[in-house]
Parts: structure tokens; sequence; C-alpha cells
């Protein structure tokens, strides 16, 4: 299926809601709506499977460091919607035999993570182990356990947060999961549809059949995993 564009889904919206005219809805009151729209649609892909939205950045964590603000421009440069897997290698560059990677692993809590730094009750770093570390995201900042004594090479495998949309041209879920984006505008019918108390059975219809699209897909997909989104 080809990629959708804004005006794209305000016209399949309007058919949907019998309101081409926009004798209901006015363009900002829509527009609104959509946006809303694109970020649940986001939500529900990620729960059913994040490998179809994930990208992966590579960068160096420097040593001697708790934490970063992930959004700078020597990190992720934007906001992450998720982070889904970070993995250090011994060397810039690729993934070869002689760059063999190895994971970092999340942790659900700061306390968690200056329980590992620090040990349960110790004074002194519990873990000097290189090749066992923790991270943990906190808004924008991403916290790091046992601190590294020397800069790390990462590859992070994350999610941005999509971007609303606002010109005609511009593409729904930031051209990502194209095969989704018709969900976008039965997201917005119902959502717009739901404060005319429901009125219109087949705008539900089409997004519930939508969310299981979603679903559907997911589990044809190899190696899919559930991650918590915020």
């Amino acid at each position: 299926m080809a990629a959708l564009t804004l005006a794209n889904l305000r016209s399949i919206v309007q058919a949907l809601l019998d309101d081409d005219t926009q004798a209901h809805w006015d363009a900002t009151t829509e527009l609104l709506f959509i946006n809303m729209a694109q970020r649940d649609v986001l939500d529900e892909i990620l729960r059913a499977d994040e490998n179809l939205l994930g990208q992966e950045s590579s960068f160096t964590y420097p040593a001697n460091t708790a934490s970063v603000d992930i959004t700078g421009a020597s990190y992720l440069n934007a906001a992450p919607k998720a982070i889904l897997l970070v993995r250090q290698t011994p060397q810039s560059g690729a993934v070869s035999r002689s760059n063999v990677p190895w994971e970092w692993k999340p942790v659900r809590s700061m306390g968690e993570l200056s329980d590992l730094q620090w040990g349960w009750g110790g004074g002194t770093a519990y873990y000097t182990n290189e090749y066992q570390r923790y991270y943990y995201l906190t808004g924008n900042t991403f916290h790091v356990g046992p601190i590294p004594t020397s800069a790390c090479n990462l590859k992070v495998t994350w999610v941005p947060q999509v971007t609303d949309l606002s010109a005609s041209g511009d593409v729904a879920l930031g051209g990502l999961a194209e095969e989704h984006h018709q969900a976008v505008a039965f997201r917005a019918a119902w959502l717009m549809n739901s404060k005319q108390n429901g009125s219109n059975p087949m705008v539900q219809q089409l997004w519930q059949e939508a969310v299981d699209r979603i679903h559907g897909s997911s589990r044809i997909r190899q190696g899919a995993r559930r991650v918590r989104v915020r």
C-alpha cells in the first residue's frame, strides 16, 4: 500500500464521516484528531511488533558518565518513543566476527539501577565486569550502570516519537509502516465519531479491523517481542 499524506488522511476521514464540506468539523479540530490518531496507532504497532518501526543508530557513550540527554546531536539526535535494544561492540564500525557485540540490559527503575551500580547496602561499586551493564530511560535521560571507565561503542535500536502532521504533503507515521497508514484515518474517524456518541457503526468496525490487522501481521513476522511504551 502506498504511503498516505495528511491530505489523503483528511479525505478518508471526511468521507467516512460524510463531512467532505467540513460542515461539522473545522480543519483545525480535524487535524488535532488526526495527530492524536497517529500517536494511538504508533502505540498499537509497538505493542504488536516493535521491529516494524525500529531503526539503529551508532554512537560513543562517554567514559565516567552516569547519564546523558539521549536527544543530543552526539547520540540519537531525536526524542525516542522506545528503546528496543542496546548493544556494545569492542570497536566502532559494523558488527563482524572480530567485532562481536554484547547486549546491555534494561532495568525497571532508577532504584534497581542504583542497586546494580553500588550493590545492596554496599558503599563501593558492586560490579566491575565491562560486559555486564544496565540502562534506564527516564524522559530523555539515558542512565547507565555500572558507570563505564572508558568510552563505549554503542548500537541502539530505537523508535522515534512521531512528528505531528501539519502540511498537506506530510506523510503519516514518518513514512514508516505504510501498510498501517489507513489505520490512522480509521482511528481519527473513530475518535471523532465517539464525540458524536458513536453514531457511525461502520467507523467503529473499521478501526477494530485495523487493530486486528496490526496484531495479525505481527504474528507472521519473525522475532517480534512485546515492549512497554510511554
